[in-house]
């Protein structure tokens, strides 16, 4: 028995409890034992917003453990290589506070401009060295000013046609940052083939950057017709094919910590109501809904009709849906999950943290 729990990295009483066994008690050739659960060692990322420190300081205290990397989002940068830093953001604040609970700090830069994520503003930084090298100089001085332990690249909508410039410009900041010692993550959209005419090029992508956090949620989005937000089955397809291009240990699963909730019937130009993973079981109840479980895309969903006579229909994710996706990451061998809210609290929910936590074991 003492050969086995060491090969499973487990104690004697442990393995013997399980089994109702004396630890002395010697084992014979084919008797079955119980081999306890073990949880596989991973990254996990968490993006956070610079607003509301207070709600963070609370979602740390209940889930530190469980985070490797904490992602600030976000600071865009500027047609001259300028990041605008707001004057209310106290951006040392939240630094010291993920340090405290011994999570390591990435700042999260964008191209959002005015409008959302800005392609032309992605082309002015990429596309001449001039600006690009005095983007990757003032990107040092943030880090280090702040405190940061690495850069996640979050560039998104970005012309197929720049896809060779937005990989020269990952492979640049890697050999520049990576140089100081500083950690050069990726965030990319969900795809599950490739062709030149996209701008994202995992096989290149994943040569440079140090982490990919791939995106494998918003087949619902916000503006769009109501499904799933993370149908695991087009999750599996993005896995599949990324695993193919990129090494496992560098690939971060993305996990939607929200849910959309859209009015029928759909029309294009309208806007779905996003909402948190605790609230929406009120709204449930509230309307007396029965929540449904599509077993393809393995997703929760509930209709419910408002006051006013108007018909809703919510997608989110529930502790069925997180244990698939988790199964799925280790399945595949990926080396990290993450996760996306646009609310530091509540962050995701109960559930979901005792799933991972039985599954995972964060590296700390």
């Amino acid at each position: 028995m003492a050969d086995i729990a060491n090969r499973l990295n487990i104690s004697i009483a442990e393995l013997s409890y399980l089994n109702g066994l004396s630890p002395t008690e010697p084992l014979v050739s084919g008797q079955a034992i119980l081999i306890p659960h073990l949880r596989r060692v991973i990254v996990s990322l968490g993006y956070f917003q610079l607003r509301n420190l207070e709600d963070l300081g609370r979602t740390l205290t209940e889930i530190d453990s469980l985070i490797t990397y904490g992602a600030l989002f976000q600071l865009p940068v500027s047609v001259d290589g300028v990041f605008i830093i707001p004057k209310d953001t106290a951006i040392e604040r939240y630094v010291s506070l993920l340090k405290s609970h011994h999570i390591l700090p990435l700042l999260v830069i964008t191209n959002l401009g005015p409008e959302g994520f800005d392609p032309d503003l992605a082309r002015a930084i990429i596309g001449n060295p001039t600006v690009k090298n005095q983007t990757i100089i003032n990107l040092i001085q943030v880090l280090a000013h702040f405190g940061f332990a690495g850069v996640n690249l979050d560039f998104e909508n970005i012309k197929r046609e720049d896809r060779q410039l937005y990989s020269k410009f990952v492979r640049d900041i890697k050999r520049i940052l990576g140089a100081d010692g500083y950690l050069v993550t990726l965030t990319v959209p969900p795809k599950n083939s490739d062709s030149p005419e996209d701008a994202f090029d995992y096989q290149t992508l994943g040569q440079w950057a140090d982490l990919i956090f791939i995106m494998t949620y918003d087949w619902g989005y916000m503006t769009g017709p109501p499904m799933a937000v993370a149908p695991n089955n087009e999750v599996r397809k993005v896995l599949s094919y990324a695993v193919s291009t990129i090494p496992r240990a560098k690939i971060i699963q993305g996990i939607p910590l929200y849910g959309y909730d859209w009015q029928l019937p759909f029309t294009p130009g309208s806007s779905a109501k996003a909402v948190n993973l605790v609230d929406v079981y009120d709204v449930a109840r509230r309307f007396g809904a029965t929540i449904d479980y599509d077993p393809v895309a393995e997703s929760p969903n509930f209709h419910y009709t408002y006051e006013t006579g108007n018909e809703h229909v919510v997608w989110f994710e529930d502790s069925r849906s997180v244990r698939a996706k988790y199964a799925g990451a280790r399945n595949f061998g990926l080396g990290g999950v993450g996760f996306w809210s646009g609310l530091n609290s509540p962050y995701g929910f109960h559930q979901n943290w005792v799933i991972f936590n039985e599954m995972f074991l964060a590296l700390k």
